[in-house]
């Protein structure tokens, strides 16, 4: 099946991008604000199309010098919120969490550090609670082998999209739309290349579902996913975290 829409952004997204993009190019620091060129650095004689007064632009952007502070001041708040180490208290079932809790190695501190981080920088970031596709329920011994719940961390940047519906019992999401972008390398030949795809989290009727898109638009697998007891879910396991409060709104940093 083929989404036309799939790359269709949400208009709060649209309007909050270029703030996000600004704090994270700040936070980079020196080099990423030196490559945007006039972006940050406009030029003093920007009427004068003359080679020589792209060198003497060059020139100006070379010698220019950018101090660091929100960098700075962004480790500081990190790290006087985890000065004392948090008390994590989880079920003895899901502890692995404590030392891998996204399938790749990160602890759950780690893990809190970098939201926290995303917070300050940006308002916002969102955790998705995933689930290996297993058959039926799922034994001690396929939890010991690797067959785990992970929260997985995503950016201001990679929630592309959401929606809310009403029901009895409060509001809920019933659509997520989220972007990831990794680079896949041939490791005979050294050739990297981009990998751009769309996962989208819906809700239907009570039913949460997981779709994966190729980034022009072709849907590359569809499942439900189901807990540990074989049974499906009836809410998207998705949750923002923002700077005033955990709702899909975007909040100030």
């Amino acid at each position: 099946m083929i989404t036309e829409n799939i790359i269709q952004l949400n208009p709060q997204y649209t309007n909050a991008l270029p703030q996000w993009q600004l704090v994270e190019d700040a936070v980079r620091g020196q080099e990423a604000i030196k490559k945007a060129k006039t972006k940050y650095l406009p030029k003093p004689n920007a009427n004068i199309d003359t080679p020589e007064n792209e060198l003497r632009y060059n020139q100006y952007v070379l010698r220019s010098v950018y101090y660091n502070t929100v960098y700075r001041t962004l480790s500081a708040m990190v790290g006087a919120a985890f000065r004392k180490a948090p008390i994590i208290d989880t079920p003895e079932s899901i502890e692995y969490l404590e030392k891998n809790v996204d399938g790749g190695g990160l602890t759950l501190d780690q893990q809190a550090q970098w939201t926290l981080s995303e917070v300050l920088k940006k308002g916002r970031c969102g955790l998705l609670v995933d689930y290996p596709q297993v058959l039926g329920s799922t034994s001690r011994a396929d939890v010991e082998r690797g067959i785990r719940a992970t929260i997985k961390a995503y950016t201001a940047e990679q929630v592309i999209d959401w929606s809310e519906e009403r029901t009895d019992t409060g509001v809920k999401l019933n659509y997520v739309k989220l972007c990831e972008i990794d680079y896949k390398v041939d490791i005979q030949t050294g050739y990297r290349e981009e990998d751009k795809r769309y996962i989208v989290l819906r809700l239907i009727d009570g039913v949460y579902s997981v779709e994966h898109y190729t980034d022009s638009g072709v849907s590359t697998g569809f499942f439900e996913p189901k807990d540990a007891a074989g049974n499906t879910f009836n809410f998207i396991p998705f949750i923002f975290t923002g700077s005033e409060n955990n709702t899909p709104d975007i909040d100030q940093a």
